[in-house]
């Protein structure tokens, strides 16, 4: 905890001022660049110059307040960047790339590469999006089905494992064509291994139907007038000679050529019902998958137009550098919706998105947007610790330990502050101070308001925890910023009521904001205010991460 103490009893400050530097247990915090604002006279400044310059180097400035448009012409990136065709086409390239993971531990990284796809490269175009785009690829049923058709082990959805295709015995001596002398096992693996790594139903029947011939039956095996045998298959298995690179058809038997392929009856008769029903090309596998909707490239564009037309809202919950841009916490992707069906009837737009599924699609694969919902600050060094205290070194536990009791302290001191102002009647004031969240203005469910530039409202709050009272000053952005001047400018009017009523010691508590409250500007602000009116001043600090207080 970090604190100054100033007292001024007899009207000297050279006599009587106190700075108390509690470094035990808050460090001090490094000085920014100075800011160029004056809080009080120049001739008081001269005057107690000998007392204040030696602090300076040991407190910080205050950050530059910059306006927020300023802030968004500065970042790298355009508030709302053009989408090109391209880009809000779905066939472009993925954001990003991920780890292929195989999905059994009995399949190798090689077998589930196969299963990528080049576009989940990562190219210098990719379209920065709030959601991440799918991945076919890697989903669990598709690589089940890739790896299902090239052959290879996988895993069912009831959780059996099936096994990878092998090579099967060829015909047996008996044959009448003799195939088996024909072909030797090295050839049968290579032809066996060229049919499976085309990983294609729709290729493997192709290939099935070129490496056969249908015709009619010549030898019936009835003497009925009517047989259910109709029609009479050739099968045959390419093999390359050794003085010729193109492969020749051989003629073998069926056993020779379902077992060579590991292939089944009902396969072989499947790719000739395709070929048929196909006019002379097999017909396309039409099992499973989905209906593809197409969004216009002009629904698209329209949507976007109308997102660009809400105004962001300023946040300094985010980091100063992000690239997401944060709407009014009020809108929601329905209310958005609503307002784009009238905006399309104002525009004489026909066309248009239909649902609030497709709208949402829309603008979270094109643009990196959200809705500013301030969350609780939570303390990082404890959130630290938490996540990993089990592999902590000593060191760092007792710095935890040192963190924990610090807030034990700032608490108890706290309380202890507020006990004597209450028994002091009125003598000593002990109060806490912070600014609100930003409030943006105009402010309702009103659509027009959505559309339109805010001016935002700063609210700073000080609340006396002996009388209960709270005290509040606002003014708006064209008045004032929400800085260290202005922080002084609030606690002199507050001190000036307090010291009209009878107060002559004040105790301040806030957090550790070095551009409002840790700051020079401040801590010259109280040497004023304690010659001024002859009172004595102490401003602690709560432990960083545990600054909540009744101001807030």
């Amino acid at each position: 905890m970090f604190g100054y103490s100033f007292s001024n009893s007899t009207g000297s400050i050279d006599d009587n001022f106190e700075l108390t530097n509690l470094a035990a247990i808050l460090p001090v915090i490094a000085s920014p660049t100075p800011k160029d604002s004056e809080p009080c006279n120049e001739d008081f400044l001269n005057e107690s110059a000998d007392v204040i310059e030696p602090s300076f180097d040991m407190t910080p400035m205050p950050s530059p307040n910059n306006d927020f448009l300023k802030y968004v012409a500065c970042t790298s990136t355009p508030l709302f960047s053009n989408v090109s065709n391209c880009e809000a086409d779905n066939n472009c390239s993925s954001s990003s790339s991920r780890a292929n993971t195989p999905l059994l531990s009995n399949v190798s990284s090689q077998d589930s590469s196969v299963c990528s796809s080049n576009e989940s490269t990562p190219s210098s175009s990719k379209i920065i999006g709030r959601k991440r785009r799918r991945r076919r690829d890697e989903w669990k049923d598709i690589k089940r089905k890739c790896l299902k058709n090239m052959g290879k082990a996988y895993l069912s959805k009831n959780g059996v494992q099936r096994d990878g295709k092998i090579l099967k015995q060829p015909c047996p001596v008996t044959c009448r064509l003799k195939c088996f002398q024909k072909f030797d096992a090295q050839q049968r693996e290579r032809i066996f291994n060229s049919f499976w790594r085309i990983g294609d139903h729709c290729r493997q029947w192709d290939y099935i139907v070129n490496h056969t011939e249908v015709g009619d039956t010549k030898y019936p095996s009835t003497t009925k007038l009517v047989s259910r045998r109709k029609k009479s298959i050739k099968y045959c298995l390419p093999l390359i000679e050794s003085n010729s690179d193109i492969p020749n058809k051989v003629f073998v038997c069926k056993t020779m050529f379902l077992n060579t392929l590991s292939v089944g009856e009902r396969t072989v008769q499947t790719a000739l019902a395709k070929w048929s029903s196909g006019g002379g090309s097999v017909s396309p596998d039409r099992r499973g998958g989905t209906r593809t909707i197409v969004i216009d490239d002009e629904i698209k564009q329209d949507v976007l137009r109308h997102v660009k037309t809400f105004q962001p809202v300023e946040s300094h919950y985010v980091r100063k550098d992000t690239t997401k841009i944060y709407l009014d916490s009020d809108l929601t992707f329905t209310k958005m919706f609503s307002l784009y069906n009238e905006w399309c009837i104002t525009e004489n737009i026909t066309k248009k998105a239909t649902t609030v599924r497709q709208y949402r699609d829309i603008i979270n694969q094109n643009l990196n947007i959200s809705f500013h919902k301030p969350k609780k600050d939570i303390c990082n060094e404890c959130h630290i610790y938490n996540t990993n205290k089990d592999t902590m070194t000593e060191e760092e536990k007792q710095k935890q330990e040192l963190h924990m009791s610090n807030k034990i302290k700032a608490r108890e001191m706290k309380a202890s502050d507020k006990k004597e102002a209450l028994e002091s009647g009125g003598k000593i004031v002990t109060a806490c101070f912070d600014f609100q969240k930003i409030l943006n203005c105009p402010h309702g469910n009103v659509g027009l308001f959505y559309y339109k530039r805010k001016l935002s409202i700063y609210n700073f709050t000080i609340f006396d925890l002996a009388s209960q009272e709270g005290f509040c000053y606002m003014w708006p952005e064209s008045n004032g910023k929400h800085g260290a001047c202005e922080v002084a400018s609030c606690l002199s009017k507050f001190i000036e009521t307090k010291v009209s009523q009878g107060a002559k010691e004040f105790r301040f508590w806030s957090d550790n904001c070095a551009g409002q409250n840790r700051n020079r500007i401040v801590f010259a602000f109280y040497t004023y205010a304690a010659k001024k009116y002859k009172i004595t001043i102490v401003h602690r600090f709560l432990e960083r991460g545990h600054t909540q207080n009744e101001a807030d």
